[in-house]
């Protein structure tokens, strides 16, 4: 199967999001993968995407930071990785979530929305997967 160009960048700036969560403040991550995802909407055309995007996407780097952070021992031994999946989960699980009531609500698309719940859970698992791929 050939990869569309746009699903790979798609897909590289979750990841990237993702990392960043893990290695810089919370809160930084999220304006920075906020930001950036929401360009990434603007430059694919995704227009009514972007005020969700930019908040579901901050969202998403905020919570995965904010759990490795407080699960996270120093030194532990593969403990590392354990949190960084449930956090991956965690988040991932909230943008499937957000996502929805966005467009549900906020774009008028009502139960409708459900048709993207199964594209969106692709997303997070292409995002885990990645994550798992690197380690």
């Amino acid at each position: 199967m050939k990869r569309n160009a746009t699903f790979t960048t798609v897909v590289t700036a979750l990841f990237a999001a993702l990392i960043c969560a893990f290695l810089m403040l919370p809160f930084c991550t999220a304006i920075a993968a906020g930001i950036g995802s929401a360009l990434a909407d603007v430059l694919a055309g995704c227009v009514a995407f972007v005020p969700g995007t930019l908040l579901i996407k901050a969202g998403v780097a905020l919570i995965a930071g904010y759990i490795f952070r407080r699960s996270a021992k120093p030194n532990a031994s593969g403990s590392e990785l354990v949190y960084m999946g449930a956090a991956c989960i965690a988040a991932e699980a909230f943008m499937v979530l957000a996502y929805f009531f966005y467009e549900a609500v906020l774009l008028g698309v009502g139960m409708g929305a459900a048709g993207g719940i199964i594209g969106n859970i692709g997303q997070g698992a292409a995002c885990g997967g990645a994550r798992a791929a690197e380690v």
